[in-house]
């Protein structure tokens, strides 16, 4: 029973915080306080079972990736996490829904090889091929992770999209575009073509299509 008590002192920190913040984000999330690395110490102190145990684990290492902001670290955890799952997505047609930065099958747009570079080398180890989509807006908005907060402006100009520039300024109207990447890569290499931006290179080596949306319409929470 001391046990419940600690965890239902931390569901109703959490969504105690959760609330302040909404109402002023410079107020932290509870899982970045030390009164809640103090529950979970004494939750560790316990005679627990062993998901307890490994519960406890993951939602340490989860407050220590966002209080150090560690991306390595979060992205061996997602990678981790994947391949908990394997035995059901191996030798499946498997369909994986991550960000753009995400998913090349190399070096990833933020320099790490994150989990496109897995399921690339998974796939390439049974003598197959992993298909890789990168879908981008070029304009138009982005929602906010957080109910209530404003959406977010696309600007193609911006650090993150600069690089595409080129592919922006191919006016299409209205309508979507498809770039067929994998075939444009090849003729690069084929004519000994050098692309001078490691953004590009990552873009056009990491993916097999670019399918360029005009402009986005930011999604709405379902509740």
């Amino acid at each position: 029973m001391a046990a419940a008590s600690v965890y239902q002192d931390i569901e109703n920190q959490s969504k105690t915080h959760f609330e302040n913040f909404l109402k002023d984000p410079s107020k932290p999330f509870y899982m970045l306080t030390p009164d809640f690395e103090k529950r979970l110490a004494i939750l560790s102190s316990m005679d627990l079972s062993a998901g307890e145990t490994e519960i406890i684990d993951k939602l340490k290492l989860t407050a220590r990736i966002y209080k150090q902001q560690n991306h390595h670290l979060r992205i061996q955890l997602i990678k981790s996490q994947l391949m908990e799952k394997y035995g059901e997505w191996e030798n499946k047609k498997s369909l994986f829904k991550y960000g753009s930065v995400h998913l090349p099958k190399g070096e990833s747009l933020l320099d790490i090889y994150d989990i496109g570079n897995l399921i690339h080398n998974v796939a390439d180890s049974k003598f197959q091929q992993s298909f890789h989509i990168m879908i981008i807006a070029k304009s138009g908005f982005q929602a906010s992770p957080f109910k209530g907060f404003p959406d977010s402006p696309i600007d193609a100009g911006g650090n993150e999209l600069k690089t595409l520039k080129p592919i922006f300024d191919i006016n299409s109207g209205p309508n979507w575009q498809c770039f067929d990447l994998a075939a444009l890569n090849s003729k690069i290499v084929k004519s000994k073509i050098r692309v001078e931006s490691k953004r590009m290179t990552q873009i056009l080596e990491g993916y097999d299509l670019l399918i360029v949306i005009p402009a986005a319409t930011p999604a709405k929470f379902a509740f």
